[in-house]
């Protein structure tokens, strides 16, 4: 099918509805005889290695980003002021972890943190009336990650379980 030493010119694109992109020449660094049929890449950028001075082909996967793409989803308005009660009651240090932005990276930090609803806003069902202290809780970035990480968003407490354990061991 594709014989060591073949040019082949290669284009890429993210999706079907996307126009494809020339990579350049590539020359199958590898062929595996399975089914599909594996092929590791060498590439040449954007045209033939010869028209470009002391050009070195690729000897690796082809990795490409910076692709854009439109999304349309559900943005949930945020109360700045029940934001700003919470921080005022609890402070700026992460309620599970106990990171204070401040005190780690100084002036740039001072006063970031994330708010995190115990009770994610997309399961209410439309507006409701938020109490800043019961409904809301500041948590950092990682944290804030971890607590939805998965479907099933976990409590903070249970998050601070999983801390304390893995210390402990």
């Amino acid at each position: 099918m594709v014989q060591p030493g073949a040019e082949v010119h290669i284009f890429f694109r993210e999706n079907n509805s996307e126009p494809f992109i020339y990579i350049g020449l590539g020359y199958p660094a590898q062929v595996d005889d399975t089914v599909p049929v594996g092929v590791r890449w060498s590439f040449t950028p954007q045209d033939n290695a010869s028209d470009i001075p002391d050009a070195t082909p690729y000897q690796d996967e082809l990795r490409i980003e910076g692709a854009t793409s439109e999304t349309i989803a559900k943005r949930y308005e945020r109360s700045p002021s029940a934001r700003a009660q919470c921080i005022k009651h609890y402070g700026h240090q992460c309620q599970v972890c106990g990171i204070d932005f401040g005190k780690a990276y100084g002036p740039w930090g001072n006063g970031f943190i994330h708010v995190h609803h115990h009770t994610p806003i997309s399961t209410i069902n439309g507006p409701y009336v938020v109490d800043p202290i019961r409904d809301l809780i500041p948590v950092c970035p990682n944290c804030h990650a971890m607590l939805h990480r998965k479907k099933e968003v976990i409590t903070v407490d249970e998050l601070k379980g999983l801390i304390k354990r893995d210390r402990e061991t």
